[in-house]
């Protein structure tokens, strides 16, 4: 039986009767189900959609400002308020956004989208095609001169629940305080997502299909909604075959949630045509007399022909229909527009939406003297330099292991700080570990081992013994890159991918890195007989590798380079890397660089058995294969499963930071 069969028989055992009754689903992953056979992209279709006038500004704030919370420092008005600073980059936390989809239907649940199978995997679809305009830029038509491109926008969005409301009003409204009132009435911890509504209200005189709230910059407890005009219910009609309506609409009104607005049109929901504005968008609009605010816009205008200013901008207006076939996505987003993005999930209120634990692995540098007399959300460690001092007058937000240091530096004129309380504890350990060396030993020449049955890690002799430092999760070991290493004893552990005989044949490597090697080859650990045979994780010139050897020519696996779109390894930071293997499948192996899957190889290309009896080397090659490899910098947390984690186990591991895999003397459900 399919299992998603099960839990929408159990669906739908759940209706419950309230003023606006309501049926929910709710996956353990934060997923639904894709749909059966369903396409793999959305394919644009001729409409007449528009999106005029469907962004809301919040309401005033009678909060607006205090006498240390005014936002007037030098500090907030030539960095922390400009655009410049939030513009991503491969270090650039990602933040993912949960939503919440709301169905309102009549009061004997007809119309509106419909509580079946098909209709909520619909969803799932919408936002995995969402999650691909954020993810993946796409090329501009009308790129500026001078103006970088950049991959990723590092924001993602994700289904918390689909909800059915069966309540007439609530099925024609376009009121969001009537809509949001009656998810508060429901249950106030739905508020906590980003809440899309969809009604059947016809769509606006104006054209606009839906609208938007923009984002408050000083109520961070202000409710961001989203509201769908149309009876975007005839799922694969004629009208929007395969989603393709609601994902453009949807793309577009989160853009509006993050801050964005219109770069055509010439009313306050376009982007400032001043170009003496900061949040002026010369990467859009050019510069001088040669800039062209606003461009023109409109559904069926076409961003490839000459004859005109259309683009196809996320916030552009466009389907991405040519009018002679063919079709190119709406979804190119600036520098700044990313930048833009990134600077609303720090100093506006849709940062309350943002999942717990996101952190850069790089830190934020006070170089000079500042001031803060702003509220903001950060995303990594804090670090003031020497001669440099850092006076809070607001309210400074971290993640839940991230420090400001040094704190001889920090000053405090009425400000606070407060580390996000759901990102301070370890996590529960993946299930399956067959090797663990938490390298928390601040003295001696062993490394203890948390696996009962597995070997203790030694330390090679005398001058060769790496140094005990301090780690990203505790202690560490610090190799000097010419002599020092660890080695483990052989054993059953280390052996858990041979040839493809068993499809269970498994195999996960995850440790802490942190060096400013980007030379050669760097030996993280190797277990390869002298024979050739076996497996080898290192770096090389500074990117992530991982070898297969079975006795003849080995293959070897490296991860891109740094990029606008990939980390730096070797750049003095903390990085998680990881190797995934499923021996059998031929796109079963992955690398990861903090949680962020970066490369994908074929194990089948390599088809005999990788089993040994070596030990296992740590630091450096094994000998009987000729010298050096020595790794230079600290190693921390070095973990080996008998089973290909998931992504989401790996990401997992990296949000822990700090707080690490729980030991197994201790249980954070029982705290």
């Amino acid at each position: 039986m399919n299992p998603s069969s099960q839990i929408f028989r159990k669906l739908a055992l759940q209706s419950i009767s309230l003023p606006a009754a309501l049926v929910c689903l709710t996956l353990a992953s934060g997923h639904l189900f894709a749909a059966p056979g369903g396409p793999t992209a959305p394919v644009p279709a001729a409409s007449q959609q528009d999106f005029l006038n469907d962004a809301i500004p919040p309401p005033p704030d009678n909060k607006k400002t205090t006498a240390n919370c005014n936002q007037q420092s030098a500090a907030f008005t030539t960095k922390y308020g400009r655009l410049g600073l939030y513009i991503t980059n491969p270090n650039t936390a990602i933040k993912t956004i949960p939503v919440n989809f709301n169905i309102m239907q009549k009061k004997d649940g007809s119309g509106n989208f419909q509580n079946t199978p098909g209709d909520i995997a619909g969803f799932k679809q919408v936002i995995d095609w969402v999650n691909a305009y954020y993810t993946v830029n796409t090329a501009p038509t009308d790129l500026i001169p001078g103006a970088a491109f950049l991959p990723d926008a590092r924001v993602r969005f994700e289904v918390s629940a689909v909800y059915f409301y069966q309540n007439d009003t609530l099925q024609s409204s376009d009121n969001p305080a009537a809509l949001l009132s009656a998810v508060k009435a429901a249950d106030p911890a739905r508020l906590n997502q980003l809440n899309i509504f969809f009604t059947e209200t016809p769509q606006s005189q104006n054209g606009a299909a839906g609208f938007a709230s923009l984002p408050s910059p000083t109520d961070f407890n202000f409710d961001s909604f989203i509201v769908m005009l149309r009876g975007y219910s005839k799922v694969g009609s004629a009208v929007y075959p395969n989603n393709y309506g609601l994902v453009a609409t949807t793309v577009h009104e989160l853009g509006h949630t993050l801050d964005l607005l219109h770069t055509f049109g010439s009313d306050w929901q376009t982007e400032t045509g001043n170009q003496s504005d900061p949040d002026y968008l010369d990467d859009v609009f050019g510069s001088g007399l040669s800039a062209v605010w606003p461009r023109q816009g409109g559904w069926n205008c076409d961003p490839t022909d000459p004859g005109n200013t259309c683009t196809n901008n996320l916030m552009g207006g466009t389907s991405g229909q040519l009018p002679k076939g063919g079709y190119i996505a709406p979804g190119y987003l600036s520098p700044k527009q990313m930048g833009k993005v990134q600077r609303s999930l720090s100093v506006k209120s849709v940062r309350r939406y943002v999942k717990p634990c996101p952190h850069s692995p790089a830190p934020l540098v006070v170089s000079a003297n500042e001031t803060w007399d702003f509220d903001i959300k950060l995303y990594s460690d804090i670090l003031v330099q020497p001669g440099a001092a850092l006076t809070l007058a607001c309210k400074v937000s971290l993640p839940g292991a991230a420090t400001i240091s040094p704190v001889s530096n920090l000053i405090f004129a009425g400000g606070t700080t407060a580390n996000d309380n759901r990102c301070t504890q370890c996590m529960l350990p993946p299930p399956d570990s067959v090797e663990w060396w938490p390298l928390d030993e601040n003295q001696g020449a062993s490394a203890a081992n948390l696996i009962a049955t597995a070997p203790t890690a030694i330390a090679g002799p005398n001058s060769a013994a790496p140094a005990h430092s301090k780690g990203t999760v505790n202690n560490a070991l610090t190799f000097d890159g010419q002599s020092d290493y660890s080695w483990a004893p052989a054993s059953s552990g280390l052996n858990v991918i041979g040839d493809c005989s068993s499809t269970s044949q498994q195999l996960t490597i995850d440790v802490w890195v942190r060096t400013t090697n980007q030379s050669g080859v760097r030996v993280i650990l190797d277990n390869r007989s002298a024979q050739l045979v076996g497996y080898h994780l290192f770096l090389y010139n500074g990117r992530l590798g991982f070898q297969m050897a079975d006795g003849s020519q080995p293959t070897n696996f490296v991860g891109p380079a740094p990029s606008p779109q990939y980390r730096n390894i070797a750049d003095g930071n903390w990085h998680l890397v990881a190797v995934t293997v499923s021996r059998c499948q031929w796109d079963g192996g992955k690398l990861f660089v903090d949680g962020e899957q970066v490369f994908t190889f074929s194990p089948l290309s390599v088809p005999n058995s990788l089993f040994n009896t070596s030990n296992l080397q740590i630091g450096r090659t094994n000998p009987s294969l000729g010298s050096g490899g020595y790794f230079q910098g600290d190693l921390d947390e070095l973990q080996i499963f008998r089973r290909a984690l998931t992504p989401r186990e790996i990401q997992n591991i990296f949000e822990a930071w700090r707080f690490g895999n729980c030991k197994p003397d201790f249980d954070p459900r029982t705290f």
